[in-house]
């Protein structure tokens, strides 16, 4: 569901966040007139709510295949990610994932290698 102006049957973008915004006063009215000011719509103060549908594309936030990261810019000697932080017992490119290998199952040697 989304808020439109009634007179003018376009979509609105209320304000949300902040003073004024609907979270902080649940004031749609008023979320409403903050939103036609920042986006220079026009807003007659009569509004209701449609239905709508959003679609986004599959590509959304995905990088184009030349910007795409290498293995290593996760998995390096030096330690990129603490990966035990995460839940791992380790780089999981060496142990495995979270649900096959947990750390209680697997016994380390001081050089760092599964025994």
């Amino acid at each position: 569901m989304q808020p439109y102006d009634a007179q003018h049957n376009t979509l609105m973008q209320p304000v949300t966040a902040g003073q004024g915004g609907f979270w902080r006063e649940f004031d749609w009215d008023q979320a409403l007139r903050l939103g036609a000011e920042v986006t220079g719509m026009d807003y007659s103060g009569d509004y209701g709510f449609t239905a709508t549908a959003m679609y986004w594309p599959q590509t959304h936030m995905v990088a184009p295949k030349e910007l795409a990261l290498q293995c290593k810019a996760c998995h390096c000697e030096d330690g990129c990610i603490d990966w035990e932080m995460l839940g791992y017992p380790g780089d999981p490119i060496r142990w495995g994932s979270r649900e096959r290998v947990r750390a209680s199952d697997i016994s380390i040697s001081r050089t760092g290698a599964p025994q």
